[in-house]
């Protein structure tokens, strides 16, 4: 077995791959042990998903639906008190709320103001889209591995994979993000994060899901989306005009929901 990031021998790699990090509620969709190695296992987790993952936009997004991470904390978000003269950190846990300061002294100060009911303003500040480039290569990463989730029934999928010459070079940019130097996604919201549906009678948050288009001139998309967040990336080449203009054909419906043909969601 070979990585399908860097092609070298895996068959000694210890790391399950979730296609979806665990921090944003993902525990079913995974790849073998192998798949991904452990070398590219751990940069990806280290370059790409962390830094993302500690955006303001994500670390919001992750307090609000009390997604933890693999240590079962969810991730504190910095906000202003100008009584206290600095930033604090604040976890909404429940019906816990926690408030710690640049240091011991610092939280003790805000405990007792706290417990003697005294008032003071707070502010949150909005958080802020991540970096394009380093949500590019995640969605890369993301896309290269729901593509081979699909791909690996098959006895001979991998010499297919690694004969593509544009997979290649998707590959490529999630390792080392230089060729080229960005590669474009489309992104909108297609329905609210606290989003819920009903299957055989059993009702539940839709966390994730995510589906491959095949459009008329021949790009293949995949469209992820997360808690409502719709991304497209096309697998084929660095645009996305082929996917507006399949937005326009179907009166901008998501391709997750203009079809059944088996989109992976949680």
């Amino acid at each position: 077995m070979k990585c399908i990031f860097c092609e070298k021998d895996s068959n000694e790699s210890k790391s399950v791959e979730h296609i979806i990090p665990e921090s944003l509620g993902n525990t079913e969709h995974t790849l073998p042990r192998g798949v991904v190695c452990d070398a590219c296992n751990n940069y990806i987790a280290r370059k790409i998903e962390k830094p993302l993952l500690d955006s303001s936009f994500f670390k919001h997004l992750r307090q609000r639906q009390s997604l933890r991470n693999k240590r079962g904390r969810i991730p504190p978000i910095e906000v202003i008190i100008p009584k206290f003269r600095s930033k604090v950190s604040f976890v909404q846990d429940g019906d816990s709320v926690l408030f710690e300061g640049r240091n011991e002294s610092h939280t003790d100060e805000i405990t007792r103001a706290i417990m003697s009911n005294s008032s003071f303003t707070t502010y949150v500040p909005i958080p802020t889209f991540p970096d394009k480039k380093l949500m590019s290569r995640f969605l890369a990463k993301v896309s290269i591995e729901a593509l081979v989730d699909r791909l690996r029934v098959l006895p001979s999928w991998q010499s297919e994979f690694f004969r593509n010459k544009q997979i290649a070079l998707l590959r490529r940019y999630v390792r080392q993000g230089d060729k080229p130097l960005f590669w474009p996604f489309h992104e909108r919201r297609i329905y609210d994060e606290n989003h819920v549906q009903e299957e055989r009678g059993e009702v539940f948050q839709v966390l994730h899901e995510w589906d491959f288009l095949h459009t008329e001139s021949g790009e293949l998309y995949c469209v992820i989306c997360i808690l409502g967040q719709e991304y497209s990336f096309n697998l084929g080449g660095p645009e996305i005009s082929g996917y507006e203009r399949w937005l326009r054909k179907e009166n901008s419906r998501s391709p997750l929901y203009t079809k059944k043909n088996g989109a992976s969601s949680a």
